[in-house]
């Protein structure tokens, strides 16, 4: 092993996964064959049931750099406890959040690491380049940069993934939320991006980020009455609702935004018949301003109507 190898690593990619063993293989393959070796990769296993262990062992044995962990019995399932966990135990200086179904460019981490060593930011930011898995080819690469950071990434004009920044170490004191289950790295990147970080955005694309289809997302989860997607969806913008108030961040545009993903979300509620459709409904509520209500009415009528007729779902079609 060369003596680069032996050096404490600089940066630490942090991969939560859970039955990947048909994907996982290719996400690590391309940490592999990086351009720089100043690198460690903390892979933590939500307790798979197939033989994604023994995969991910497999490369352990042949590279120390690569290092398995299984999440812990008393730590929440799901991805945020696996990355908080990988965090707590990460030697380098310098964090790279990974999915374990993605691809990294070769000069991923070589480029990143020159930037953020050689400026004084605390996160660089590089774009993905989405892959469409079911029709096998690139679409288009996401928005990374905007004037408006805040409003931009709340409302989806840009999205940095989960895999798109490298940050480094000691600025992040927000970590994962392990309660919520889907839109945790949305949460998460929100959170640090109220510090105001110091950011360099680069322009070209340094990992592929797969898209699947139906049943891969939040909208088409909800859509199939996955309630845990639902429940966890309403607590990620309850919070930044709150916490935008809260900050007098919370423009008519955001709050228009936040009032459309409710009302998607009391929908899917209500087509599923979940406990939670009567919590969306009175935050929604509660959070009304008088010259809201001409807008909001028919969500009151759908709302009434299909709890006592099981009828009018299309009122709630839209804000």
């Amino acid at each position: 092993m060369s003596e680069e190898r032996k050096m404490r690593p600089k940066v630490s990619v942090i991969m939560a996964t859970y039955n990947r063993a048909h994907l996982i293989e290719k996400s690590l393959d391309s940490i592999k064959n990086q351009t720089s070796s100043l690198w460690e990769c903390i892979v933590v296993d939500d307790r798979s049931t197939d033989n994604t262990g023994e995969i991910v062992s497999s490369f352990c044995k042949k590279d120390p750099r690569f290092i398995y962990h299984v999440r812990p019995i008393d730590r929440p399932k799901g991805p945020s406890a696996c990355r908080n966990f990988g965090i707590e135990n990460a030697q380098g200086n310098y964090i790279q959040f990974f999915d374990d179904d993605d691809i990294m460019f070769p000069v991923l981490i070589e480029e990143k690491l020159s930037i953020i060593e050689n400026s004084n930011i605390d996160v660089v930011i590089a774009p993905s380049l989405a892959f469409n898995v079911k029709k096998q080819n690139f679409t288009k690469q996401n928005e990374v940069f905007s004037e408006n950071l805040v409003s931009d990434y709340v409302t989806g004009k840009l999205t940095w993934y989960c895999c798109g920044p490298l940050w480094r170490k000691e600025f992040l004191t927000e970590r994962f939320d392990e309660n919520i289950q889907t839109l945790e790295d949305w949460d998460f990147n929100l959170r640090n991006i109220y510090k105001n970080p110091k950011a360099k955005y680069l322009k070209q694309p340094l990992q592929q980020y797969n898209r699947y289809e139906l049943g891969k997302t939040l909208s088409t989860k909800a859509q199939l009455g996955d309630e845990r997607q639902v429940i966890s969806g309403f607590m990620a913008y309850k919070k930044h609702f709150e916490l935008l108030k809260k900050q007098n961040k919370i423009t008519q545009h955001i709050k228009r935004w936040l009032m459309q993903r409710f009302t998607f979300l009391l929908r899917a509620s209500l087509a599923g018949n979940f406990n939670i459709s009567n919590q969306i409904f009175q935050f929604m509520y509660r959070n009304q301003k008088i010259n809201d209500l001409k807008r909001f009415w028919k969500i009151i009528l759908g709302y009434y109507c299909f709890k006592t007729f099981n009828k009018g779902y299309r009122l709630l079609k839209s804000y």
